[in-house]
């Protein structure tokens, strides 16, 4: 598990002080937050989902990935979301992935892998 250093990471990548992200998170003092950068303690649930908001990075990425290691990750999932074009496509597709059973999209699944790859 990477939580606690990445937490450090990215706040530090989001140009915030320890008193910017209690304050964000409506805690009175950066005592807390200092603990869970500090592996003393964990985020709850509730604070993990702020957390994933205010830095714009999954709770997934935040737990399982070094993200110091890795920068390429927040960087690419930030520029797919902050595209609108992609984002309007994501949702095209997941509306038209309601309408597919299991199989289908199985096959639509690996049509788009076997294209990628080409």
């Amino acid at each position: 598990m990477y939580l606690n250093d990445n937490l450090k990471y990215l706040r530090k990548m989001n140009n915030m002080k320890q008193e910017d992200v209690a304050e964000a998170l409506g805690y009175k003092s950066y005592t807390t937050i200092s603990k869970w950068e500090d592996g003393v303690s964990t985020p709850s649930i509730e604070s993990l989902v702020k957390l994933s908001d205010i830095y714009d990075v999954s709770i997934d990425s935040m737990i399982n990935t070094n993200l110091s290691e890795n920068p390429d990750i927040l960087n690419k999932w930030k520029k797919f979301l902050n595209n609108e074009d992609m984002f309007a496509m994501l949702v095209k597709l997941h509306d038209i992935a309601r309408t597919m059973d299991r199989e289908q999209i199985k096959n639509v699944l690996a049509y788009a892998i076997n294209i990628s790859n080409d």
